[in-house]
């Protein structure tokens, strides 16, 4: 195979593989190392290799991500987007938060009874959600204008 220089690391490599997304090529690359030194292999886009060795390199056959990019995605599945959670915010209208969540949460008071209380209160709500703070403060013993900010609707 080619050999080229990895833009980043200044490495000399050997270009044992590659592929394509339809918009870019992606390169394996295996580090050239003098004598019994480790080797390491990576993948490096096309923008990391100097431009004058890639001329060496023989067009792909057929882009890997091509093929599954030409398959039709189904229309009627709503595509789920996992949400990363922030830990000193509560997510009062999350379905899988628990009474034990929920007392160990960022807002103090709130115990496995007021937990219990709050959860219940949501499920009663319209379309089981929470929308605005005054919702809340009906459970008393909490300062929930204090939390405020850490409460996400």
């Amino acid at each position: 195979m080619a050999t080229c220089t990895h833009l980043p690391t200044q490495a000399k490599c050997e270009i044992i593989g590659g592929f394509s997304d339809g918009k870019r090529r992606y390169y394996t690359l295996k580090e050239i190392v003098q004598g019994d030194g480790y080797a390491r292999t990576f993948t490096a886009d096309e923008e990391e290799i100097k431009k004058d060795e890639l001329a060496q390199v023989l067009p792909f056959a057929k882009p890997v991500r091509e093929e599954v990019q030409a398959q039709p995605e189904p229309v009627n599945e709503p595509v789920v987007v996992e949400e990363k959670k922030d830990p000193a915010k509560v997510y009062i209208n999350d379905k899988s938060l628990t009474k034990e969540a929920l007392a160990n949460s960022v807002i103090q008071g709130i115990g496995p009874i007021t937990a219990g209380r709050i959860l219940t209160l949501r499920d009663s709500l319209p379309d089981g959600k929470f929308t605005a703070l005054d919702q809340i403060k009906t459970i008393k013993g909490i300062n929930w204008d204090a939390y405020a900010e850490s409460i996400v609707f």
